[in-house]
């Protein structure tokens, strides 16, 4: 995957990257509150 790449070439930009989409992918995963 790409953020495997990013983690290789870059650890310390790869853990940030991976906590980001860790952060983006549980937003987009959570249920949406209903109307």
């Amino acid at each position: 995957m790409v953020l495997a790449m990013l983690g290789a070439l870059y650890p310390r930009a790869g853990l940030s990257l991976f906590l980001f989409y860790l952060i983006l992918a549980g937003a987009l995963l959570r249920p949406q509150p209903q109307r």
